[in-house]
């Protein structure tokens, strides 16, 4: 679900235009046969992160390359995200900084 983060608000049918964005603004990956796409959103205090018809918004701080694991907890449907999926979700949100040449890319709200 779509929800403030800071001033920056992100609507529900700012996601769904997302999700069929093409060209896609951010990166568009494959890892174990399974395609998703990642991206910051606004300032960059939000990420976009998509497989297949399910998205979810995650909490970042583009200042310190931190990604919230607490933010990770539902996709855009309500349907909860297993622990394995949020896993792989945190750790991809993770490499995108990384791949942006930020290296200390780090979790932060994980209990």
């Amino acid at each position: 679900m779509a929800r403030p983060a800071g001033n920056n608000v992100v609507s529900n049918r700012e996601v769904a235009a997302l999700k069929i964005e093409s060209p896609f603004r951010g990166i568009v990956s494959q890892e174990d046969g399974e395609e998703y796409r990642i991206c910051l959103l606004s300032r960059g205090e939000r990420m976009f992160y998509q497989e297949g018809e399910r998205a979810v918004l995650i909490d970042v701080s583009p200042v310190t390359a931190a990604v919230s694991a607490k933010s990770v907890k539902r996709w855009d449907d309500g349907s909860a995200i297993g622990d394995q999926k949020r896993e792989t979700i945190l750790l991809r949100a993770i490499g995108y900084f990384a791949r942006r040449g930020m290296p200390q890319a780090h979790l932060v709200n994980t209990k």
